[in-house]
């Protein structure tokens, strides 16, 4: 008995006496209770630097709706508070009738003295006397005086034998000579000796003063004087719809000018812009207004015209190269994109196509150039031009002897 309780006393341990345990109960509820105690205390003073987690939020639903009453209400009252600040600002713009009528005025002034430059042209042919004569009407304008004669641009297709007579004024009347014309463009410049009129005459008559076309602007409002009805004296006023100023021409290029213009017209028409000036005109037909001829484009043509000489005629319509003419391998240079049947060009070979290099071995580097050098020409002399011709592989230099024609 006694080796047995030994064996297990040495194996499981004396039993204690209540009291023990008593004690060791309430240390580890003390323990515990300290320590729950701290745990609080820690997590208090540490969850407010703790990141905050927001939380997730739903997914929105989109939904389109009419708008509500009061939407529409808060528009339309923004709507009527912008119309009354427009209207308020429309009354506040001071243009009285009077400024109207002083507009009105400055262009009725303009009319005024640009008609003082007018002419009617009575023009007769045919027939051995007064009475078998075939006559037409037609008018022209006064374009420059020198010491002992008047210069009258008359846009006009002469025939021979033609006879005019020039009523200035509406009533004096004075024989006019045909000094020279163009054909080509329709132009005719008719002379008027000074000594058909006296003192107090000399004081009506009036130049137009004239104006750089190429100036012009589109939306410009111009003022054409003549014959717009096909009456003398009657006028149009209207504005430039559109311009181009390098339009591709017979021998040389020229300002593209279009009016918003009746379709149909027998008079000329010439244009003045709103400081009173020449800057173009139209020579009327019972068909239509062809192109608007712009000032600019024909004062050298004018210039020499008016001192009898004839303006030469190559015919040929030409343009600059373009950098899409190069890219497809054309050389720089002159580009004759037409050659006119006929034509002295054409009797000569040259052909569309054709790069136009030089004339009268003189480098022609633009169109500009080469209408510069071709005046300097006389109708019936030579004109030596050279060209680049593509020959299917390569472009080659060709030279060419022109008699040059009449314009």
């Amino acid at each position: 008995m006694e080796e047995k309780d030994f064996i297990k006393e040495k194996i499981v341990g004396q039993k204690g006496s209540w009291k023990k345990r008593g004690k060791k109960v309430i240390l580890l509820f003390l323990s515990g209770m300290i320590f729950s105690l701290g745990a609080f205390l820690t997590a208090a003073f540490l969850f407010p630097l703790l990141p905050k987690t927001e939380k997730k939020k739903e997914k929105e639903t989109v939904a389109f709706s009419e708008s509500e009453s009061t939407e529409l209400e808060s528009s339309t009252e923004e709507t009527e508070a912008i119309e009354d600040v427009v209207q308020s600002e429309i009354q506040k713009f001071d243009f009285p009738i009077s400024a109207y009528d002083s507009m009105m005025g400055n262009l009725k002034n303009i009319i005024q003295e640009g008609e003082k430059s007018l002419v009617d042209v009575e023009v007769s042919s045919g027939g051995a006397d007064l009475l078998t004569k075939e006559k037409k009407q037609g008018n022209g304008i006064i374009l420059e005086k020198t010491g002992d004669s008047l210069f009258v641009l008359f846009p006009w297709n002469s025939e021979e034998g033609e006879e005019y007579r020039i009523r200035f004024f509406r009533e004096k009347e004075v024989e006019g000579t045909k000094v020279s014309e163009s054909k080509k463009d329709g132009i005719l410049i008719l002379s008027v000796p000074l000594s058909a009129f006296n003192e107090k005459e000399m004081e009506k008559l009036s130049l137009i003063p004239r104006g750089n076309s190429r100036l012009l602007q589109r939306g410009e409002t111009l003022i054409g004087i003549g014959a717009p009805s096909g009456k003398l004296y009657s006028t149009v006023f209207s504005y430039v719809s559109y311009l181009s100023y390098e339009e591709p021409a017979i021998d040389g290029v020229l300002e593209e000018i279009e009016l918003q213009l009746a379709e149909k017209g027998e008079g000329n028409i010439f244009f003045l812009n709103t400081a009173g000036q020449l800057v173009g005109f139209a020579r009327g037909s019972e068909e239509s207004y062809p192109r608007i001829t712009g000032l600019s484009d024909c004062l050298e043509y004018l210039a020499r015209l008016s001192n009898g000489n004839a303006l030469p005629y190559l015919g040929i319509r030409v343009q600059n190269t373009t950098k899409k003419m190069a890219e497809l391998g054309i050389p720089e240079g002159i580009y004759i994109s037409e050659v006119e049947e006929g034509s002295p060009a054409y009797n000569a070979g040259i052909q569309p196509g054709d790069v136009l290099k030089k004339g009268n071995g003189e480098e022609l580097s633009s169109v500009k150039t080469f209408q510069e050098a071709l005046l300097k020409q006389n109708p019936g002399e030579i004109y030596r031009i050279a060209v680049l011709r593509y020959n299917g592989k390569e472009y080659v230099e060709l030279e060419f002897s022109c008699p040059l024609g009449t314009r």
